[in-house]
């Protein structure tokens, strides 16, 4: 047993060691912030995080003089259109900018700005939305922005046009290029309309207004992005985590030949509660410091679980009558450890997320 004591542990502490250094070098993965977009409708959409700060990680504010960034000489206007933005709170364009009409949203996955507002860019209507200031809330922040309402095009656009063509004709003929969505729109008294607009936005009347939300001309629009871990899931993995490793522990007692009921029972205690702990620790390293820095701490927790297990086996047994060793104590907390670790592993592979 010392043989194999003095083979596995130094390994694992080696790994320990590796896994930490791996977990915080730069080839590591780094914190990323992820936007779902809920009613884009394949509405055309361009997404960035804008910074506090003129520069970020290795993303920076375009100054006068300097040259756009190379990957983005596809999409020159649109490059145009963010670095022109002037945020209300003096918040920058880092030159980071994605197409969010196929995939309904957008990763910066290589440091994102934080705190950061969310912009969007609709060229269908030359419309901008931004959110308040957010900060990240985990090591990857999900967030889900509903923009059902927002760049749907015609819907001011058509009530002006078509009030013009009232001014220009009283004919029906006048009004065929009105949209079918516009038309509904349009069965308000145009002209009336389009006053009563004018005299809310330059009075702030406090009025209730009659006229449809649509109507209404903003040249930013105010988003809101909700929070959207799945801790759902998170939750389901570490229960069955938890599962999982006692089942195991119990069967490897039982080939130890631990049968006893108080015995068994014991066991069964001191895992529940060093699992529980376990996990949770671990739950806590992977919501705010990644996958990477999970295994790490995943390799030296474990050791300190063994630790703690051998130990209470031990005082356990030298407490109570039992026809059991110390060492073969000593020797079940290892084995059983060093098993359930490997079946984590696996498991890892087979059901990626779940460990």
């Amino acid at each position: 047993m010392k043989r194999a004591l003095t083979k596995i542990v130094p390994v694992v502490l080696i790994l320990s060691l590796v896994f930490s250094f791996t977990a915080f070098a730069d080839t590591g993965p780094k914190p990323s912030v992820v936007i779902e977009l809920v009613g884009l409708d394949g509405r055309e959409c361009y997404g960035t995080l804008l910074s506090e700060d003129e520069s970020y990680g290795p993303n920076r504010a375009w100054k006068e003089g300097e040259e756009m960034y190379a990957y983005h000489e596809d999409d020159p206007g649109i490059w145009r259109k963010f670095v022109d933005y002037k945020d209300s709170d003096g918040y920058y364009f880092l030159q980071q900018f994605w197409n969010c009409t196929e995939n309904e949203g957008f990763k910066w996955g290589y440091y994102p700005p934080d705190p950061f507002k969310l912009l969007l860019y609709f060229p269908e209507t030359d419309t901008f939305a931004v959110t308040p200031i957010y900060e990240s809330y985990a090591f990857d922040s999900y967030y889900t922005v509903d923009v059902s309402k927002v760049g749907v095009k015609s819907a001011l656009e058509a009530v002006t046009q078509a009030s013009s063509n009232e001014l220009m004709s009283d004919t029906a003929e006048d009004l065929q290029g009105v949209t079918e969505q516009s038309t509904e729109i349009c069965s308000y008294p145009l002209k009336e309309d389009m006053e009563s607009i004018q005299a809310e936005l330059q009075q702030g009347s406090s009025e209730p207004s009659t006229v449809p939300e649509e109507l209404y001309s903003v040249t930013d629009i105010l988003l809101h992005a909700e929070e959207s871990y799945d801790y759902k899931w998170e939750i389901i993995s570490l229960v069955a985590r938890i599962a999982i490793t006692l089942a195991l522990e119990i069967a490897v007692a039982l080939i130890f030949g631990f049968k006893k009921k108080n015995l068994l029972g014991f066991i069964t205690a001191v895992n529940v509660i060093t699992q529980i702990a376990l996990n949770l620790i671990l739950f806590s390293v992977d919501i705010n410091h990644g996958s990477m820095a999970f295994a790490a701490y995943y390799v030296f927790l474990e050791i300190c679980v063994f630790a703690v297990e051998a130990v209470a086996y031990s005082l356990y047994i030298k407490k109570n009558p039992l026809d059991v060793s110390k060492k073969k104590a000593i020797l079940y907390a290892l084995v059983a450890n060093v098993l359930s670790f490997g079946a984590g592993l696996g498991l890892a592979h087979l059901i990626p997320g779940i460990f």
